[in-house]
């Protein structure tokens, strides 16, 4: 308990650790207050606190702590994008998309800090995190296409289906070239095996001249147990590939 008082912050901070990890439930708030009255910097004794507390899966607490440090230096970006992460593993959503906005709004590039933001949570096992920023940026970009399909797959990763198919009709409508567009789609929802989803999609690009979605087409031909059209398309792209300068 003595070291929580230390001085030099790093000794100070493994000593919160430990007693922490030496009970399974949660911290005591007087090895907190110990920890704090102690610090010189309570900005960065918080957000390390918080990062503590956010390990254990005490989400509240870490938010509720971030939230404090964020009152005394307002300026700071990266907090908020912490504090968004953890609204989110906390179930409040709102509260999250408002941290990652906060954020964006000390940036000088703010549609990049929703799609960074999106990029660095995109493998969390939660994917509403990655939602939330994609939506965002797409709201300042809203015809980036590579964004529009990773936004689709992330809410097919959260069962958000009909979200996910809004999303392609989306990437499909202001597409300069549509067929390209639903290529990209059919390829992503092969890939996710939503043959249902993508069978509109083979079926308007069916007479397509391009190899690779003849192939892609066959390929969902044979998951939707269409064997001949599956051939068909099969060998329209070996034909293709073949000869492809031929209209």
């Amino acid at each position: 308990a003595s070291l929580l008082a230390s001085p030099n912050h790093s000794r100070a901070l493994s000593a919160l650790t430990l007693a922490a990890s030496a009970s399974s439930e949660a911290p005591d708030d007087a090895l907190f207050s110990r920890f704090f009255e102690a610090r010189t910097d309570r900005y960065r004794a918080l957000l390390d606190a918080a990062l503590l507390l956010s390990d254990r899966g005490d989400f509240a607490k870490a938010a509720e702590l971030l939230r404090e440090a964020l009152s005394l230096l307002t300026d700071e970006a990266t907090p908020y994008e912490r504090l968004a992460e953890i609204e989110f593993l906390s179930d409040d959503p709102a509260a999250a998309a408002d941290a990652i906005r906060q954020a964006a709004l000390r940036r000088p590039d703010r549609a990049e800090t929703f799609l960074r933001f999106a990029n660095q949570t995109a493998q969390s096992p939660d994917p509403r995190p990655a939602i939330a920023a994609l939506s965002l940026y797409l709201q300042a970009s809203p015809r980036d296409q590579s964004a529009l399909l990773d936004l689709a797959r992330l809410q097919v990763f959260a069962a958000l289906d009909a979200d996910a198919d809004a999303t392609l009709a989306r990437l499909v409508e202001q597409s300069d070239d549509p067929d390209t567009a639903r290529a990209a789609a059919l390829d992503l929802l092969i890939s996710l095996q939503r043959w249902d989803a993508a069978a509109p999609l083979a079926d308007a690009l069916q007479s397509s001249p391009s190899p690779a979605v003849r192939l892609a087409v066959g390929t969902l031909r044979l998951a939707q147990g269409r064997d001949a059209d599956a051939i068909d398309a099969f060998e329209a792209a070996i034909e293709r590939s073949a000869h492809p300068l031929e209209d």
